[in-house]
């Protein structure tokens, strides 16, 4: 009985420690298979006391009207087993009037380094097609 409540703790704490690891700001360019250009995107996750994240993403567009603007969007995360998450953008929060409107769903694989960890896998957009690689870094 003791070496299960010892194993029971000691995967809790791992997995704690694991998902406090996303916690701060990861910094990625993205690649679209309709344009050869690198194109760059932040994520900040931040930890809830509730054991889950908010996670917002920010990246350069423009305004209806053709204004530079960050575009800043509400991203849905799940963890999928050990090490792959999936986001999903699910609402643009800012600007109020954007000229494009495609939000994207990431699928991701995680990867610890000795002083980065690393999120990296495939994009797409939610409602255009569009679709490429995409790269997460993040020191620690």
């Amino acid at each position: 009985m003791k070496f299960i409540l010892i194993i029971t703790i000691l995967t809790l704490l791992t997995t704690t420690a694991r998902s406090q690891g996303f916690e701060g700001e990861w910094n990625c360019f993205f690649w679209n298979i309709n344009s050869p250009k690198a194109n760059p995107i932040k994520l900040k996750f931040t930890w809830n006391k509730d054991s889950t994240y908010d996670i917002k993403s920010y990246s350069p567009g423009k305004t209806i009207n053709g204004t530079d603007t960050p575009v800043v969007c509400n991203v849905a995360y799940l963890v999928n087993g050990y090490d792959s998450i999936t986001l999903q953008e699910t609402v643009i929060l800012e600007p109020m009037t954007p000229e494009n409107t495609c939000l994207q769903i990431m699928t991701l694989k995680i990867v610890m380094r000795k002083k980065k960890a690393i999120l990296k896998g495939k994009w797409q957009g939610v409602e255009c097609f569009t679709f490429g690689d995409i790269r997460f870094e993040k020191k620690y």
